[in-house]
């Protein structure tokens, strides 16, 4: 097997950061990771610093690479390879879990067993249950099958479905397969659109609802700005879309920058980012080398990172060093967790 070159997809185009334009080169399990963190990941990237990325980059690797290896796992190097070469294919913000590719399959792992992965798991969910509990990994459970009545609020669906109904329905209830639709094809509850598509009838005389571009300026948004294309910005005053400003002109919290640019503090125009290290002040065009810029009053400042096996609390002012999580108080890598 070959690896495939990344292509362009969901507007990003040429040589963008983690597209592919050498020759292609035989596959191996950290081959198909660093193509997976490049379209799933990399690719992505405009708002995080490349040495970030970089650094994610080694963690993520090894992390990938180290779930082929879990006990019972369904997942492969052709596994990962597949869903890799499903993804550069579709626009940034797809949901990995939604492309048949990339669903998690199931494992051998019995329910009630420990798990990393849900890769490992016959059932192809491995709950972490409790976030105070003492365990680092979780245990495999048993998800409502595909079809099965279930409840949004307490429900587990088997991987690749959710807990829905019908578009006019208020109660969910239903565990039903999630795909994506093409742009101008029927849409619903289960079939979404793609990044940078809207789910609704283009007229009255409809039948159905179909997937159409984000609204472009001058269309009328209400006060919603997520049905803008991402160009645009839901502009109060007019209720419709407006171009957000470019770099150099300017900016404030009702006309926002486009992805990759920041509303410098000190000038109030549209500027790239450059990212500041922890405990040091942050927001406008300055984020974090990691994590969120603290919210709430006075200085902003950047969380510090916390390292493997360290305590953490979720929700607080602290970051993880990425890719780990923080599960049951402690940062932990995906994959590399000791089960007790």
């Amino acid at each position: 097997m070959m690896l495939a070159a990344c292509g362009s997809s969901g507007g990003e185009s040429g040589d963008a950061p983690g597209t592919d334009t050498g020759s292609a080169n035989e596959t191996t399990a950290d081959a198909a990771c660093q193509h997976l963190f490049r379209v799933s990941e990399e690719r992505c990237a405009k708002e995080i610093s490349a040495e970030t990325v970089a650094a994610t980059r080694t963690r993520y690797v090894t992390n990938c690479v180290a779930e082929l290896a879990l006990t019972g796992t369904s997942r492969s190097t052709a596994n990962v390879e597949s869903c890799a070469r499903a993804l550069e294919k579709l626009p940034c913000g797809t949901v990995a879990e939604f492309v048949p590719e990339c669903t998690t399959k199931a494992g051998t792992v019995a329910d009630g067993a420990a798990c990393n992965a849900g890769a490992q798991c016959k059932s192809g969910i491995c709950d972490y249950g409790d976030p105070d509990a003492k365990s680092t990994c979780g245990v495999c459970a048993t998800p409502l099958a595909e079809g099965a009545s279930c409840s949004p609020k307490s429900s587990v669906c088997t991987p690749g479905t959710v807990c829905v109904g019908s578009l006019d329905a208020v109660t969910l209830t239903t565990c039903k397969r999630v795909s994506y639709a093409e742009p101008k094809a029927p849409c619903g509850a289960n079939v979404l659109c793609q990044p940078g598509y809207l789910c609704f009838k283009s007229s009255a005389d409809d039948p159905t609802p179909t997937c159409n571009p984000r609204f472009a300026p001058g269309v009328y948004c209400g006060d919603d700005d997520d049905v803008c294309d991402e160009a645009s910005f839901c502009e109060k005053m007019t209720n419709k879309c407006a171009s957000r400003p470019k770099e150099g002109e300017a900016c404030d919290v009702q006309h926002p920058c486009p992805k990759g640019l920041g509303c410098s503090k000190t000038t109030g125009q549209c500027a790239p980012f450059t990212f500041a290290a922890p405990g040091e002040s942050c927001g406008g065009n300055v984020g974090c080398v990691q994590g969120v810029c603290g919210q709430g009053t006075g200085t902003q400042t950047c969380p510090p990172i916390v390292e493997d096996g360290s305590g953490c609390l979720e929700g607080a002012h602290m970051t993880c060093r990425a890719p780990a999580t923080c599960t049951s108080g402690k940062c932990v890598m995906p994959t590399t967790g000791v089960c007790r």
